[in-house]
């Protein structure tokens, strides 16, 4: 099999994969400059909120720890 192929099915599905994970990760660095960057009452407890769950949850703390150091393992 020619990996390098156009037709490389291997490829096509590797890039697709990337894709979506990369989606996912930028989704998410988006939703965390917005809701860092709102300086109203609403969204500053909406945030306070959020980490505090996130702080007091240590299977999506650790999940959110381990994406942030390696990239990966995202979906």
């Amino acid at each position: 099999m020619d990996v390098g192929s156009s037709q490389s099915l291997f490829l096509k599905r590797y890039e697709s994969e990337r894709q979506l994970a990369s989606s996912v990760v930028m989704g998410g660095i988006q939703f965390l400059h917005t809701a860092f960057g709102l300086e109203t009452g609403v969204g500053i407890n909406a945030r306070s909120v959020g980490m505090n769950i996130i702080g007091a949850t240590g299977v999506i703390r650790k999940k959110l720890a381990e994406v942030a150091a390696f990239g990966g393992g995202i979906l």
